[in-house]
Order: structure tokens, then C-alpha cells, then sequence
């Protein structure tokens, strides 16, 4: 049995060969866990790509089966169980727990609807203030995800986290249905206790630089230098710093290029914008579109600024585990020291699709990311999927894996 309890929720995975096999698996494990006194009435629910077509007789048989009428959740390349991921085959992760009823609100909206999602939700906003809101957002919605984050922020206050569905296929999101387009969620008040943490997975190449742009997404200059030659001379100081190694002079004495630094040339470098106002050095990531090596001008995928601050990050399997290991052991000694023990009742992992190369890489070793935060944090109910983007704040992150409990 793949289920794990905590006293208010349960959760499980299954692999299998079609829809039916792995929910029967599923279903039998939530109920093999139910109790007399737990009593379900939300449930999370994450599908991999080869389900989506299924998604709709899935979320009914669950409905049906549990009784539980509140979901939310989406498809993904890859979804995530205690101890271990499912990317790429049949599979299906559910968490399912008892809160208050009066404590959360379940909403659904896209397009036009975001008007009518205000009316829906007056009422319960109107005695409820706003702590968590779990949101998956197609990344087809009809307006920009990080508008439709800003609406949702705007319109109900508290603390967003989540992730943008991930899918070659097109992407179904649920709630009371299986759906495609728009965002869906889980608002969750003052009375659910919860933290949250974000492991940004890549480390600073070389400092903070200032952008003269050249376009909305193109940079001309950095410091009064182009692009390109920043971009160079941040990675040959940090090809020195991290591996003790002087690249221009093995270049200049006929050496090869070791192996590991060779590597670091190999689309694992981004650009990064630190986040204003944020004490935990954080930073949003965006990938490097293009270099010109004609004029040195680089294209990144983000709207720039005049002024805006820059920096050149690297990431690679050691850095996203070696993150994702420190900010698990300081979430662990943060609630500690607040509340005097670690006894999480659940868990939500949403990580970067990108990311998936780090659990197949360490699963011939020592586990991926999900045995990784098995071994911190212990053996909490948790789900989780790989997004093609994370939410954290109001903001929208790439390649990082955002942690929620519920305490």
C-alpha cells in the first residue's frame, strides 16, 4: 500500500497500464485508510499526460466513489507521491483530508467568468480573511497566467501558491469537473494553518548587473558592456571560483576542458531578477532566448527595464538538491522553533518541469526530489506535479519546487 495518514488527511499514487487499474488502486488505498472518524471533504487530485483524455470519467469515479465533492488540481508531464515521481506513464496522485467547512472556498474561473467569480465568492470572503489560496492555472488562459494571478490576488487577498499545469497534450485543470482553460483552487482562511518555502534551485554566476535595454525582451547593454561579455566573464569567474579551475589558461596551454566544466556550458545558465523587497534573497528566473555575438545584445524571456537589476545563475543536478536540501531543513527548524514540534498533517510540491532530469539523474543513486523530502521532513501525506511554471506570492517562478504544509 502507497498510502500514507497523518489525523486529517490521506494520500497515495499509483502506476499503471490505463485509468481504471490505477484509480481502483487508488480508490482501494483511500479506502483501506478512512476511519470512522475522518471524514473527508477536499480532495486534491493530480493526473499524468497520457490520463488527460480520461480526466473527466476520472474525477466522477473519485466524486462517486468518496464522496467528496470539493476538488482541485491538474495534469502534468509529471506528478508526485510520497517518495517518488511518475513522469511520462500513466499515473495518478490524490490527497484527500477533513477541514471546517466554513474554513475553505473552492473556485473555478476563466475569461470572462473572472467577473462572475467575484459574486461567487462575496459572500464567504464577506466573513472569511483569506490565508492560503492553492491555484493551478492553464498556461493557454485566455489572459497572460501572471494577469489571471493578479486578479486573483486583487480580488481575494492571502497568500497564492501553486503552479501552472504542464501537459504535451492540452492541459485539463479540476474542480467540480474536468476542465481546460482558466484557474482553479482552494482558498483556505485564518483558521488553516500553513507554511510555505521555495527552493530556487540555481546559485549566482557573478554579481548584480543594470540593464540599458534595446527592446521589450532584448538587453544592449549591462554596465556599459554588452551582454555577451558579461555573460563571459561571469561564468569564467565562476567556472574558477566553483571548480578551481583557470579555463583561459588551459585554453591557452592546449588543455581540454574537463568534463564537469564543459557542463557549465551546456543551457544550464539563466538570467535571474531579484525580487524588490525580499529578505530571503530571492530572485525570479527567465530563460536566455538568444545571444547575438554580432552585437552582443541577448534576449530573455521577461519584459525588461531601463535600470532593472540583473544577475547570470547556473543550475544543475547539485545545485537544485543541495537548495532544495537546506530550505527543507530550515523550514523544519522554523516551525520548530514557532510551534515547539514538526508535525505536519500534509503536504503540496509543486516543482519545475525542467526539473524532472534531477529525479531521473539521483534516482540511480539515492532517490529524487520526493525521496529527498521524505528523508527531511518524514512521512508526511503529500501529492504534488511538475508545473510549467510555479506560483509563490502573487509571483510566478520557473525552476524552482515551492513546499506547503498544513500544520
Amino acid at each position: 500500500m502507497n498510502a500514507i495518514a497523518s489525523t486529517k488527511f490521506v494520500s497515495t499514487a499509483h502506476k499503471g497500464e490505463n485509468w481504471r487499474d490505477i484509480s481502483k488502486k487508488v480508490l482501494e488505498d483511500i479506502v483501506a485508510m478512512k476511519t470512522d472518524g475522518f471524514k473527508p471533504n477536499i480532495g486534491f487530485l493530480y493526473i499524468t499526460d497520457p490520463l488527460v483524455a480520461d480526466a473527466s470519467s476520472i474525477i466522477m469515479l473519485f466524486k462517486s466513489v468518496t464522496g467528496i465533492d470539493h476538488w482541485t488540481g491538474c495534469s502534468a508531464i509529471g506528478i508526485c507521491g510520497m517518495g517518488e515521481e511518475f513522469v511520462g506513464i500513466p499515473a495518478i496522485s490524490v490527497l484527500i483530508g477533513e477541514v471546517p467547512a466554513s474554513s475553505f472556498h473552492g473556485f473555478s474561473a476563466s475569461g470572462p467568468n473572472f467577473k462572475q467569480l467575484h459574486k461567487d465568492l462575496e459572500p464567504w470572503l464577506n466573513k472569511n480573511d483569506p490565508m492560503l489560496i492553492v491555484a493551478h492555472v492553464d498556461p493557454m488562459v485566455d489572459k497572460h497566467p501572471a494577469q489571471a494571478l493578479e486578479e486573483i490576488d486583487v480580488l481575494v487577498g492571502g497568500f497564492l501558491t501553486g503552479g501552472m499545469a504542464s501537459s504535451q497534450k492540452e492541459p485539463v485543470l479540476f474542480s467540480h469537473d474536468a476542465h481546460a482553460g482558466g484557474i482553479s483552487g482552494f482558498i483556505f482562511s485564518q483558521d488553516i494553518q500553513v507554511a510555505t518555502s521555495l527552493s530556487q534551485g540555481c546559485i549566482p554566476m557573478g554579481p548584480l548587473h543594470e540593464i540599458s535595454k534595446a527592446g521589450d525582451h532584448v538587453i544592449a547593454y549591462l554596465d556599459s558592456k554588452t551582454p555577451f561579455e558579461v555573460f563571459g566573464e561571469d561564468m569564467r569567474s565562476f567556472a574558477q571560483e566553483r571548480l578551481g579551475y583557470n579555463a583561459e589558461e588551459a585554453i591557452m596551454k592546449g588543455n581540454p576542458l574537463p568534463e564537469n566544466l564543459t557542463q557549465l556550458l551546456q543551457g544550464t545558465a539563466h538570467v535571474a531578477f531579484p525580487v524588490t523587497g525580499s529578505d530571503q534573497n530571492d530572485f525570479m528566473v527567465r530563460n536566455i532566448m538568444a545571444i547575438d555575438p554580432e552585437t552582443g545584445h541577448m534576449a530573455v524571456s521577461e519584459f525588461l527595464e531601463d535600470g532593472q537589476k540583473i544577475l547570470f545563475v547556473h543550475r544543475d543536478n547539485e545545485t537544485v538538491r543541495s537548495d532544495l536540501s537546506q530550505t527543507l531543513v530550515a523550514l523544519r527548524k522554523r516551525i520548530m522553533h514557532e510551534r515547539g514540534e514538526f508535525t505536519p498533517k500534509a503536504a503540496i510540491y509543486v516543482t519545475c518541469v525542467a526539473r524532472t532530469e534531477v529525479s531521473f539523474a539521483a534516482n540511480e543513486k539515492a532517490g529524487g526530489e520526493m525521496a529527498l523530502i521524505r528523508e527531511i521532513l518524514g512521512d508526511v501525506p503529500i501529492v504534488g506535479f511538475y508545473g510549467s511554471g510555479e506560483i509563490m506570492g502573487n509571483r510566478l517562478y520557473g525552476y524552482t519546487g515551492i513546499i506547503t504544509l498544513f500544520l
